[in-house]
């Protein structure tokens, strides 16, 4: 895993309460981490920051648990376990081990510092989203507004005005029947009312 410079920061431990190789020994942290999953048998993974001399880390641990018979054969008892075992790393660890039993955690560990920094760049990116979102919806509705009801309403507002100077020969025409639609009509029923009041008075706007 440190060989890929993605991870080169990360750090793997197999951390084991009665280890075979000594290193993978769990110190007094991991031990806690190790003891809550044997109290807790049905808790699968635990995560957390702890404080080490060189700073800050996050881990990730996952229980260690023997779920095969064959694994018995190393763990068991030194006298059942492969002589190359026992002259590789002696014969004072990893023995007694059970079937079913959690003996360790494996844990994956990384500077805290980068853990903040992936926050961080999460963060901004949703952030820049809602932005853009923002600005996205922003644009749409101020062109909704603009073809929907602005529009309209200034070709009204230039309709009504020639009807005021005595241009009756046109109605004011929308398709859509939404509120500019009932709007436009009513309008229209206002300028053929004055006009039918108009000829009632004997009087014609276009010659007067």
């Amino acid at each position: 895993m440190q060989k890929n410079e993605l991870y080169s920061d990360f750090f793997y431990k197999e951390a084991t309460l009665n280890p075979t190789y000594a290193p993978d020994k769990a110190d007094k942290e991991e031990a806690k981490i190790v003891e809550k999953f044997r109290s807790q048998p049905n808790l699968k993974e635990q995560v957390g920051f702890r404080t080490v001399s060189a700073g800050n880390l996050f881990y990730i641990a996952r229980p260690l648990q023997i779920k095969s018979e064959s694994c018995l054969v190393c763990h068991t008892t030194p006298e059942q376990a492969p002589a190359s075992q026992i002259k590789t790393y002696g014969d004072k660890g990893g023995f007694g081990w059970k079937l079913n039993e959690i003996v360790g955690a494996q844990i994956i560990i990384v500077p805290a510092s980068k853990v903040f920094d992936e926050a961080r760049r999460l963060q901004l990116l949703v952030i820049g989203i809602l932005v853009a979102g923002f600005v996205v919806a922003a644009i749409i509705l101020n062109l909704f507004l603009k073809f929907s009801i602005i529009s309209p309403l200034k070709k009204m507002s230039k309709w009504s005005k020639d009807v005021s100077t005595g241009t009756l020969d046109a109605d004011f025409e929308h398709k859509p029947n939404d509120e500019i639609g009932v709007l436009a009509a009513s309008v229209n029923r206002l300028k053929v009312s004055l006009e039918m009041a108009m000829n009632m008075l004997g009087q014609n706007p276009e010659k007067p």
